[in-house]
């Protein structure tokens, strides 16, 4: 039994996987191995929680930690009713049928699998570029009807049904699985079809999509679309199914590869950052608020980060100050206009102002987990995270101190970090870490992606 809540969450992970697989032998539905990627997904339930962090932490001898693997080993899969059994398959045969109203997919020879409004943005350039390139037609397939709005009149396909084999075992031991893969398969596709392109990865219907497509020998690839900065163990990005990943930068590339041992990940770059002029910056912190994450950005989180933010431009009036709002999180009037905020605080709402904009103005960038912190660097930001609790995050461990460039920082030792990074150059140091980070930007990685899916 290993000591460092890190350490303990992988070696929980690993055993219960190995003892789970062991177990069950074989799940399989319609011919797809669908048994670790259910292990996967059981897993993500509660690997992220602070509940289960408290329960790991307070393990004390090697008897309780034998007793608390079993209790996660015997907890996978709970028994279903006969009479459960039956009521699912019926609502699943009638979603079958209604499912037959749908008519028959448009085809395409490329496919987008969306789910969404910001990956659709952030694939529409290399959408173009490949129906440029190819001369071919590329679709999106969307998951939800409500979606359908999203892609206006542009070629996409809904999920039909297929057929659900209620009268195989695997059908109901884990249904959800087996109702997502009669779901993918509702889209109809063939093997004709060229390629289908995901974003981001770690959703679990991607990962459907994915082994769907492998039976259906259709080739797949994925584009790396964030970093959320997640425990080490974000179970969704670990033994990911695709034929390739598409990651945005070398530093991106090792993070993967280390829970993907099997998957060809290329270094390629964002699509949607382009480099940003030379600026000379002043003595000038963005802060970037984000959305509430369960128990890793609780609501008092960010409440914390807007107080000490406010509470730094109070007592550096040398620094610009700018708090940068986010659309899933209503900052309070009563932070907004109060009169006693400092003259060097600046509000940013999104509404108004571009991301590229907020990173001009700043000569360091600072969040508690989000990617906007290692996107900043595109723009000649200083890229910082404050700690805000003790949740492992994978992003700190990769972003760990670099003899003076410290990255992340806890409340007590923030103010003093940043004045030490004031008296370095680190124009050089950024340089390295911006071509680690993004190998491209803009055209130049759309061109890249692009020839990574024709081929």
């Amino acid at each position: 039994m290993k000591n460092g809540l890190s350490e303990r969450i992988e070696q929980f992970y690993l055993e219960v996987t190995a003892a789970v697989a062991a177990k069950e032998l074989n799940y399989r539905y319609k011919d797809i191995d669908l048994l670790p990627t259910a292990i996967q997904f059981y897993l993500n339930e509660f690997i992220n929680s602070f509940s289960f962090f408290k329960e790991i932490e307070s393990i004390q001898n090697e008897a309780e930690w034998h007793r608390f693997i079993a209790k996660y080993v015997n907890g996978f899969a709970p028994k279903i009713s006969l009479l459960k059994r039956i009521q699912l398959a019926a609502s699943d045969v009638l979603r079958y049928v209604a499912s037959l109203r749908a008519g028959k997919p448009q085809a395409a020879d490329y496919y987008f699998f969306i789910t969404n409004n910001k990956f659709l943005k952030f694939t529409a350039d290399i959408k173009l570029e490949l129906e440029k390139q190819t001369a071919k037609q590329a679709a999106y397939l969307i998951w939800e009807r409500k979606d359908q709005s999203l892609v206006d009149n542009a070629l996409y396909a809904l999920p039909a049904m297929a057929f659900p084999a209620v009268w195989t075992r695997d059908y109901s031991r884990f249904r959800n699985y087996s109702l997502l893969v009669d779901r993918v398969l509702g889209y109809h596709l063939k093997n004709q079809t060229k390629k289908i392109i995901l974003v981001e990865g770690c959703v679990l219907a991607e990962h459907i999509v994915a082994l769907v497509s492998r039976k259906l020998t259709i080739p797949n690839v994925c584009i790396q679309w964030g970093f959320f900065a997640k425990t080490v163990t974000q179970a969704g990005w670990r033994n990911m199914p695709f034929d390739q990943f598409l990651v945005w930068g070398t530093f991106y590339k090792k993070a993967f590869s280390a829970y993907n041992p099997q998957l060809s990940c290329l270094p390629v770059g964002h699509p949607t950052l382009s480099f940003a002029n030379e600026l000379v910056k002043n003595k000038s912190i963005l802060f970037g608020v984000q959305k509430v994450m369960g128990d890793h950005i609780t609501e008092a989180d960010i409440y914390r980060f807007l107080d000490f933010a406010i509470q730094f431009a109070q007592n550096h009036p040398d620094f610009e100050v700018i708090i940068r709002s986010h659309p899933d999180f209503n900052i309070p009037e009563s932070y907004l206009n109060n009169s006693a905020n400092p003259k060097n605080l600046v509000w940013h709402n999104y509404r108004a102002f571009t991301l590229t904009q907020s990173f001009e103005k700043a000569k360091y960038c600072v969040s508690i987990s989000s990617t906007l912190s290692t996107e900043s660097i595109a723009h000649g930001c200083y890229p910082l995270f404050l700690r805000a609790s003790e949740t492992p995050l994978q992003v700190y461990d990769l972003l760990a101190t670099s003899n003076d460039f410290t990255h992340v920082f806890d409340f007590s030792n923030f103010d003093a970090g940043i004045l030490h990074l004031e008296t370095l150059d680190t124009a050089l140091y950024l340089n390295e870490l911006r071509q680690q980070m993004f190998t491209h930007l803009g055209k130049t990685a759309v061109s890249t992606i692009v020839e990574n899916i024709r081929n």
